[in-house]
């Protein structure tokens, strides 16, 4: 019998751009799941140097708009 540790997961966060509790809880996650991916709708590496822990981290369309990672916060 497999156990849900062998299926596939990912992990889906709305932005990653800051660092609070909610982050806090998507590391624990990661420590659960070490090979999960990250999908986000964007992300600003140099705002949130803590995601370089996951395997790929995988923005949207919405990444390309400039200044997206930041504005996106703001109710972009």
């Amino acid at each position: 019998m497999k156990s849900f540790l062998d299926e596939k997961v990912a992990l889906v966060y709305d932005r990653v751009n800051k660092w609070g509790g909610a982050e806090r809880v998507l590391l624990a996650l990661h420590e659960m799941f070490p090979n999960a991916p990250l999908y986000t709708a964007v992300y600003d590496q140099n705002r949130a140097p803590w995601a370089k822990v996951f395997p790929q981290v995988i923005p949207t369309f919405l990444q390309k708009f400039p200044l997206a990672p930041l504005a996106y916060s703001y109710g972009f």
